[in-house]
């Protein structure tokens, strides 16, 4: 949040009256932190206008994102990252401000849910175990 520059005059006023630092961020509603920078700054007091707060810019373009979502949507996290120049940690994060789920694991890639590549669902069973049944051994 950026202070009115009629505020910051104020406060600076204040202080080279004698006021203290701490009674000026109590009387102004301001923190010290704030007073301090305004402070430290001086004459360049005016360079700053209030307005609102730059934030950064995306690195990564959420539109053209989902648009390689559509054209390839079994790619993983890493590959979309490729191919857009990116860490994948950066599309993740941007799948989840976009709240698109994308579950998908690189080893089992163009399979079908419930089977596993070169054993049929009946073949890779388990038997079952006793754990948790009270038997020790």
């Amino acid at each position: 949040m950026s202070y009115s520059t009629d505020l910051r005059r104020a406060v600076l006023g204040y202080l080279e009256k004698g006021g203290g630092k701490t009674a000026a961020a109590r009387l102004f509603g301001v923190s010290r932190a704030t007073i301090y920078s305004w402070v430290s700054r001086g004459e360049r007091l005016e360079a700053r206008r209030p307005g609102p707060a730059r934030g950064r810019g995306w690195k990564l373009d959420r539109g053209e994102l989902l648009r390689w979502c559509a054209a390839q949507p079994d790619w993983t996290l890493k590959e979309y990252a490729t191919a857009l120049g990116v860490s994948h940690n950066a599309v993740w994060h941007a799948f989840r401000t976009l709240r698109v789920s994308r579950k998908k694991n690189a080893g089992l890639r163009g399979t079908q849910r419930g089977q596993t590549k070169g054993v049929s669902a009946s073949a890779g069973a388990l038997p079952p175990t006793r754990r948790g049944v009270g038997v020790r051994g």
